[in-house]
């Protein structure tokens, strides 16, 4: 179950004293924004609250005395390292309620106007590392909040990606985000990392080939293995190993499309037959997979896997469970 934060625990929260520092700034210049969102948080984001206030029916809702400090707070900071902050700490507490850690989701009307107001033009490569390393330390990132996206965007404005100690430090911190996270529908993030890995990146496709999810979701343990079957060593590897993942989840309708058969051909160029043997082979061993065990979910993501490695072997998928079309 993930853990529940007070708001009191969100404004004391030990990553933030580290984003501080790694953004130039002493934690007390935002001492003032820390307490206000800590007190917004508590008016609208109460775990006692089982449903979100409606901005619709509430009159006054964004008018409170909450709404005004905090909006006060964040004036007073400006831009620069202090107004990065802010956003770096308000894309955090949106992930944290929308990954349930108050109580209940809150909506985008409350919140969005705030990042929006705060958030930042382009940064210098290392204060861009230190935000992703303040989402990376101790919080799971939420698939449905947006908050990787932006940070990942937030990098590569920052021309990040363009420096090679800063850029394998910044995957693996995202590695670690898609590793904790809840269950989730797609694996293009996890792809984009393949895509963004260059060659001498040894820490980073050491960390790919490691890759274990938290949640224990079929898709995404299968996507683990295929980087370590593929060998992600090298930039084409990489880029490889996310051909791969796209093929197998192309499995669309009842039989295989003309996309699915190009797509096959191509990765015959760049993946041997005994590397796709073995990845279909271990598919095929993995019928549990087909309802995420912590939720009871469908895990359609693995469906499509399945059917594809099914249609590799030449056989007509046999239902794990009601058909995905």
């Amino acid at each position: 179950m993930t853990p529940t934060w007070t708001a009191d625990e969100f404004e004391h929260e030990v990553a933030a004293s580290e984003l501080a520092p790694a953004l130039g700034i002493d934690r007390m210049q935002v001492r003032r924004f820390d307490v206000a969102l800590a007190g917004w948080l508590r008016a609208y984001g109460d775990a006692s609250t089982s449903q979100p206030p409606d901005p619709a029916t509430v009159p006054g809702l964004h008018d409170t005395p909450a709404d005004r400090s905090l909006a006060a707070s964040i004036e007073d900071l400006g831009t620069g390292g202090p107004g990065l902050y802010a956003w770096s700490r308000l894309l955090k507490a949106e992930d944290a309620l929308w990954g349930g850690r108050f109580g209940w989701r809150l909506t985008g009307p409350l919140l969005g106007r705030y990042l929006e107001q705060t958030e930042p033009p382009t940064v210098d490569p290392d204060a861009a590392l230190g935000v992703i390393r303040y989402f990376a330390a101790g919080s799971a990132d939420s698939p449905n909040s947006g908050a990787f996206g932006a940070i990942w965007e937030l990098a590569a404005r920052s021309g990040l990606f363009e420096h090679h100690e800063r850029r394998q430090a910044a995957l693996v911190a995202f590695l670690d985000l898609i590793e904790r996270r809840s269950f989730h529908h797609t694996l293009g993030d996890l792809e984009g990392i393949l895509e963004a890995v260059q060659d001498g990146d040894g820490t980073a496709h050491a960390r790919l080939r490691d890759f274990h999810p938290d949640n224990d979701q079929g898709a995404a343990i299968i996507a683990g293995a295929v980087m370590r079957l593929v060998n992600v060593r090298s930039a084409a590897s990489a880029r490889a190993a996310a051909r791969v993942l796209e093929w197998l989840v192309d499995a669309k309708g009842r039989e295989p499309t003309e996309r699915w058969h190009r797509r096959l051909e191509q990765l015959g160029k760049t993946v041997d037959h005994a590397t796709l043997d073995a990845v279909c082979s271990q598919i095929a061993d993995c019928a549990h997979y087909a309802r995420h065990a912590a939720t009871g979910w469908r895990d359609e993501l693995f469906w499509f896997m399945w059917k594809t490695g099914a249609w590799y072997d030449g056989r007509t998928p046999r239902p794990i469970l009601e058909p995905v079309s």
